[in-house]
């Protein structure tokens, strides 16, 4: 495209086409899409009122002149179909994991207690996740591995749930989600969490014993290890904890960025209503489509392709377009049946009004030649 664009940069009437990657896939007509970042929370808001035909489908009425849609929308597309809305839903986190993840570890109590500690788990996923007989396993060198299986349960979407010990609720005032039944051994042992298959889910380790987590931080009294990061492997790494100076078992979650994108298609004004609201102070766009069958719009100007037969029949004076073939390189864009062409212009020259044979012989003695364009009206506004 660039050497093609560098080789005619001197030759008139260059005509560039941008569509919509699904007006290729879908072979449909182009699409537009616009992107009012964080603006309004209601259509009076943005501007834009919007009916529905009963079917299914929902449409623009009408665009206020100061709305930021009017500066997108082409000139008098009041009629355009509303295809899609796309928001980041803040409430949901975009899964970077595919799995649940051990989030933090609460493991060195102060003294010699161990009647408060627990272990945090997260849901990063877009789903919920039933972990019910999933198993959590304590290997610590010291004796065989240690496997309890974990009551029914279900982790929600960017939800946690934490195991803890019987001091648990007596210590932060509220009560733990399940119980955690083993203890965490201070100088290294190695957390597994394996789901009902017995597949290996996420583990983390601690202490120098553990020599795959030699790196890792050790917790002081008082101290928990959380993860702040998901590493490109199936289960966690040194790399992605931390040192959590003050234990956080009321939230033990990991921060996440990128929120879950929602696509919707509202097919009554209630409904489109509804998104703005939900949407407000979202990055969001909306994408539109075809118009409404019976719709003309005010007015559109076109770039003409090379070629004497454009697929187009003309009536009258001034010239209306009277009939577009299926096969007119006319069709995917918007031009409607009834418009008036005001004018015509050609290699620089301007001819105005036409009627129907004086506009033929125009477009007929100019077909090998560059730099035609059109500008049809629709009749009611002229």
């Amino acid at each position: 495209l660039t050497e093609a664009l560098e080789e005619t940069k001197h030759i008139e009437g260059r005509r560039l086409r941008l569509v919509a990657k699904e007006a290729i896939e879908e072979d449909s007509k182009p699409v537009l899409r616009i992107f009012p970042t964080a603006l309004g929370k209601s259509m009076e808001e943005l501007g834009i009122k919007m009916y529905d035909n009963g079917l299914g489908k929902l449409f623009v009425d009408s665009v206020e002149e100061t709305s930021y849609l009017n500066q997108i929308l082409p000139h008098g597309l009041d009629g355009l179909s509303l295809l899609s809305t796309t928001y980041t839903d803040l409430s949901k986190p975009r899964a970077f994991r595919d799995h649940i993840i051990i989030s933090e570890v609460f493991y060195n109590e102060p003294g010699a207690s161990t009647s408060i500690e627990w272990v945090g788990l997260f849901n990063p996923c877009v789903d919920d996740i039933d972990i019910t007989d999933w198993k959590l396993v304590k290997n610590d060198d010291t004796e065989k591995p240690t496997v309890k299986k974990i009551e029914k349960a279900t982790i929600k979407s960017g939800g946690t749930m934490v195991f803890g010990k019987n001091g648990f609720e007596s210590q932060h005032g509220f009560a733990h989600d399940h119980k955690l039944r083993f203890g965490l051994t201070n100088k290294g042992m190695l957390l597994t969490l394996k789901d009902n298959t017995d597949a290996k889910i996420d583990e983390v380790g601690w202490g120098r014993n553990r020599e795959e987590w030699k790196s890792m931080y050790t917790a002081m009294d008082g101290q928990s290890i959380k993860r702040y990061s998901a590493s490109k492997e199936n289960v966690s790494k040194p790399t992605d904890w931390t040192i959590n100076f003050v234990p956080t078992p009321h939230d033990v979650a990991i921060p996440l960025t990128q929120p879950l994108p929602v696509t919707q298609t509202p097919t009554t004004v209630e409904e489109f209503q509804d998104i703005l609201l939900t949407s407000s102070g979202c990055d969001r766009h909306f994408t539109f489509g075809d118009v409404e069958q019976s719709f003309m719009p005010d007015e559109c100007a076109l770039v003409l392709p090379i070629g004497e037969d454009l697929g187009v029949e003309f009536e009258g004076d001034p010239a209306m377009i009277s009939k577009i073939r299926d096969e007119s390189p006319l069709m995917d864009l918007y031009v409607m049946l009834g418009m008036i062409v005001a004018n015509i212009k050609i290699d620089g020259k301007t001819y105005y009004n036409l009627d129907n044979e004086d506009l033929t012989e125009k477009l007929k003695n100019s077909n090998m030649k560059y730099g035609r364009t059109m500008k049809c009206v629709n009749p009611l506004k002229i």
